[in-house]
Protein backbone atom coordinates (compact mmCIF):
# COMPACT_ATOMS: atom_id res chain seq x y z
CA UNK A 1 0.00 0.00 0.00
CA UNK A 2 1.35 3.43 -0.96
CA UNK A 3 1.01 5.94 1.87
CA UNK A 4 2.00 9.02 -0.12
CA UNK A 5 4.29 11.79 1.08
CA UNK A 6 5.17 12.12 4.74
CA UNK A 7 2.96 14.61 6.62
CA UNK A 8 4.34 18.12 7.22
CA UNK A 9 6.27 19.05 10.34
CA UNK A 10 5.73 22.78 10.99
CA UNK A 11 8.86 24.90 11.46
CA UNK A 12 11.32 22.06 10.98
CA UNK A 13 14.07 21.31 8.48
CA UNK A 14 15.73 18.03 7.62
CA UNK A 15 19.50 18.10 7.07
CA UNK A 16 21.19 15.26 5.16
CA UNK A 17 24.97 15.31 5.21
CA UNK A 18 26.42 12.74 2.82
CA UNK A 19 29.85 11.58 1.77
CA UNK A 20 32.03 8.64 0.81
CA UNK A 21 34.27 6.36 2.85
CA UNK A 22 37.02 5.85 0.32
CA UNK A 23 38.14 7.54 -2.88
CA UNK A 24 38.45 4.24 -4.78
CA UNK A 25 35.44 2.30 -3.49
CA UNK A 26 33.22 5.31 -2.79
CA UNK A 27 30.91 3.58 -0.29
CA UNK A 28 28.31 6.19 0.68
CA UNK A 29 27.47 7.34 4.18
CA UNK A 30 24.94 9.80 5.54
CA UNK A 31 24.17 11.72 8.71
CA UNK A 32 20.56 12.89 8.99
CA UNK A 33 19.60 15.58 11.49
CA UNK A 34 16.45 17.59 12.21
CA UNK A 35 16.29 21.16 13.46
CA UNK A 36 13.43 23.36 14.60
CA UNK A 37 13.42 26.88 13.22
CA UNK A 38 11.70 30.15 14.10
CA UNK A 39 10.28 32.67 11.66
CA UNK A 40 8.69 32.05 8.29
CA UNK A 41 9.23 29.07 5.99
CA UNK A 42 12.59 29.38 4.19
CA UNK A 43 12.73 30.22 0.49
CA UNK A 44 15.00 28.18 -1.84
CA UNK A 45 17.79 30.72 -1.38
CA UNK A 46 17.42 30.45 2.40
CA UNK A 47 17.77 26.66 2.60
CA UNK A 48 20.83 26.93 0.33
CA UNK A 49 22.34 29.53 2.67
CA UNK A 50 21.62 27.36 5.70
CA UNK A 51 23.26 24.40 3.96
CA UNK A 52 26.35 26.54 3.38
CA UNK A 53 26.42 27.45 7.08
CA UNK A 54 26.22 23.77 8.00
CA UNK A 55 29.15 23.00 5.69
CA UNK A 56 31.14 25.72 7.43
CA UNK A 57 30.33 24.29 10.87
CA UNK A 58 31.17 20.75 9.73
CA UNK A 59 34.49 21.93 8.29
CA UNK A 60 35.41 23.57 11.57
CA UNK A 61 34.64 20.66 13.89
CA UNK A 62 34.21 17.24 12.26
CA UNK A 63 37.26 16.55 9.98
CA UNK A 64 39.63 16.07 12.96
CA UNK A 65 37.47 13.08 13.95
CA UNK A 66 37.47 11.42 10.51
CA UNK A 67 40.19 9.54 8.67
CA UNK A 68 41.85 11.27 5.72
CA UNK A 69 40.12 8.88 3.28
CA UNK A 70 36.64 10.02 4.37
CA UNK A 71 35.09 12.90 2.45
CA UNK A 72 31.90 14.86 3.02
CA UNK A 73 30.37 15.52 -0.42
CA UNK A 74 27.20 17.58 0.03
CA UNK A 75 24.50 18.88 2.34
CA UNK A 76 20.79 18.80 1.54
CA UNK A 77 18.41 20.99 3.54
CA UNK A 78 14.65 20.40 3.19
CA UNK A 79 11.89 22.50 4.71
CA UNK A 80 9.37 20.08 6.23
CA UNK A 81 6.63 22.64 6.90
CA UNK A 82 4.72 21.53 3.79
CA UNK A 83 4.91 18.81 1.16
CA UNK A 84 6.23 21.46 -1.24
CA UNK A 85 8.75 23.05 1.14
CA UNK A 86 11.97 24.44 -0.33
CA UNK A 87 14.96 22.16 -0.74
CA UNK A 88 18.58 22.80 -1.71
CA UNK A 89 21.57 20.55 -2.28
CA UNK A 90 24.92 22.27 -1.82
CA UNK A 91 28.04 20.34 -2.91
CA UNK A 92 31.21 20.36 -0.87
CA UNK A 93 34.51 18.51 -0.63
CA UNK A 94 35.57 18.29 3.01
CA UNK A 95 38.06 15.55 3.78
CA UNK A 96 38.90 14.17 7.19
CA UNK A 97 42.23 15.11 8.74
CA UNK A 98 42.72 12.27 11.26
CA UNK A 99 45.80 10.23 10.38
CA UNK A 100 45.96 6.51 11.07
CA UNK A 101 44.61 3.20 9.84
CA UNK A 102 41.03 3.61 8.63
CA UNK A 103 38.31 1.62 10.37
CA UNK A 104 36.05 -0.71 8.32
CA UNK A 105 33.21 1.14 6.58
CA UNK A 106 30.57 -0.34 8.89
CA UNK A 107 32.19 0.89 12.13
CA UNK A 108 30.53 3.98 13.59
CA UNK A 109 30.52 6.16 16.66
CA UNK A 110 27.10 6.21 18.32
CA UNK A 111 25.85 9.56 19.60
CA UNK A 112 22.63 9.41 21.64
CA UNK A 113 20.24 12.20 22.60
CA UNK A 114 17.97 11.84 25.64
CA UNK A 115 14.30 12.80 25.29
CA UNK A 116 11.60 13.19 27.90
CA UNK A 117 8.92 11.56 25.73
CA UNK A 118 8.41 7.86 26.44
CA UNK A 119 7.52 5.66 23.50
CA UNK A 120 8.16 2.20 22.10
CA UNK A 121 11.09 2.15 19.70
CA UNK A 122 14.59 3.55 19.28
CA UNK A 123 15.45 6.97 20.64
CA UNK A 124 17.26 9.75 18.74
CA UNK A 125 20.78 8.88 17.71
CA UNK A 126 23.49 9.62 15.17
CA UNK A 127 25.86 7.10 13.62
CA UNK A 128 29.01 9.07 12.87
CA UNK A 129 31.75 7.67 10.65
CA UNK A 130 34.80 8.58 12.72
CA UNK A 131 37.89 7.23 14.43
CA UNK A 132 40.93 5.23 13.35
CA UNK A 133 42.53 2.05 14.64
CA UNK A 134 44.57 4.01 17.18
CA UNK A 135 41.35 5.27 18.80
CA UNK A 136 40.29 1.78 19.87
CA UNK A 137 40.80 0.36 23.35
CA UNK A 138 40.05 -3.18 22.23
CA UNK A 139 38.00 -4.98 19.57
CA UNK A 140 34.72 -3.39 20.66
CA UNK A 141 35.43 -0.13 22.50
CA UNK A 142 36.77 3.36 21.84
CA UNK A 143 39.37 4.91 24.10
CA UNK A 144 38.18 7.33 26.76
CA UNK A 145 40.21 10.12 25.14
CA UNK A 146 38.52 9.60 21.77
CA UNK A 147 35.06 9.52 23.36
CA UNK A 148 35.86 12.87 24.98
CA UNK A 149 37.08 14.31 21.66
CA UNK A 150 33.95 13.26 19.80
CA UNK A 151 31.66 14.53 22.57
CA UNK A 152 33.32 17.95 22.56
CA UNK A 153 33.59 18.38 18.78
CA UNK A 154 30.15 16.99 17.91
CA UNK A 155 28.44 19.21 20.47
CA UNK A 156 30.45 22.15 19.13
CA UNK A 157 29.35 21.36 15.57
CA UNK A 158 25.68 21.28 16.56
CA UNK A 159 26.05 24.47 18.59
CA UNK A 160 27.62 26.20 15.58
CA UNK A 161 24.63 25.23 13.41
CA UNK A 162 22.05 26.52 15.88
CA UNK A 163 21.53 30.23 15.38
CA UNK A 164 22.19 30.18 11.63
CA UNK A 165 19.84 32.63 9.92
CA UNK A 166 18.73 33.33 6.38
CA UNK A 167 15.81 35.56 5.47
CA UNK A 168 13.27 35.24 8.26
CA UNK A 169 14.35 31.70 9.16
CA UNK A 170 16.59 31.02 12.16
CA UNK A 171 17.67 27.54 13.29
CA UNK A 172 16.58 27.43 16.92
CA UNK A 173 17.19 23.90 18.22
CA UNK A 174 18.29 20.39 17.41
CA UNK A 175 15.19 18.22 17.14
CA UNK A 176 13.95 14.67 16.82
CA UNK A 177 11.07 13.97 14.43
CA UNK A 178 9.08 10.77 14.73
CA UNK A 179 6.77 9.75 11.87
CA UNK A 180 5.97 6.23 13.02
CA UNK A 181 4.73 4.41 16.11
CA UNK A 182 4.91 0.73 17.02
CA UNK A 183 2.06 -1.61 17.87
CA UNK A 184 2.26 -3.84 20.92
CA UNK A 185 3.48 -7.39 20.18
CA UNK A 186 0.92 -9.56 18.36
CA UNK A 187 -1.49 -6.63 17.97
CA UNK A 188 -0.94 -5.69 14.32
CA UNK A 189 1.73 -4.72 11.82
CA UNK A 190 5.16 -3.85 13.26
CA UNK A 191 4.57 -0.12 12.97
CA UNK A 192 2.15 2.51 11.72
CA UNK A 193 2.44 6.07 10.43
CA UNK A 194 1.42 8.77 12.86
CA UNK A 195 -1.28 11.15 11.64
CA UNK A 196 0.62 14.02 13.24
CA UNK A 197 4.40 13.67 13.47
CA UNK A 198 5.92 14.14 16.94
CA UNK A 199 8.80 16.61 17.18
CA UNK A 200 10.89 17.09 20.32
CA UNK A 201 13.68 19.56 21.02
CA UNK A 202 16.98 17.97 22.04
CA UNK A 203 19.59 19.51 24.34
CA UNK A 204 22.93 19.58 22.55
CA UNK A 205 24.96 19.49 25.76
CA UNK A 206 23.23 16.25 26.74
CA UNK A 207 24.41 14.41 23.63
CA UNK A 208 26.46 11.41 24.77
CA UNK A 209 28.98 9.24 22.92
CA UNK A 210 28.88 5.51 23.58
CA UNK A 211 32.20 3.86 24.42
CA UNK A 212 31.01 0.76 22.56
CA UNK A 213 31.54 0.75 18.80
CA UNK A 214 28.38 0.80 16.72
CA UNK A 215 27.74 -0.72 13.32
CA UNK A 216 26.10 0.47 10.12
CA UNK A 217 25.84 -2.86 8.31
CA UNK A 218 24.38 -1.40 5.14
CA UNK A 219 27.73 0.29 4.43
CA UNK A 220 29.21 -3.11 3.63
CA UNK A 221 26.07 -4.81 2.30
CA UNK A 222 26.23 -7.06 -0.73
CA UNK A 223 26.34 -5.09 -3.95
CA UNK A 224 26.02 -6.07 -7.57
CA UNK A 225 29.29 -6.02 -9.49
Amino acid sequence: MTLGPLPPVPQHIKVSITGTTDATDAIPWAVVLYFRYTGGPPAPADVAALAADIITAWTAWVPPLQNTSIVMRDVVVTDLSSTSGAEAKVPATVAGTRAGVQQPANVAVLVSYPVVTRYKGGHPRTYLLAGVAGDTLNASQWTAAFVTNVTTDWRSFLTAVIGSTSGTTTIAALSAVRYYGKFLPNSGPPRYRLTTPVASDLVVNQATVDVEMASQRRRIGRRKR
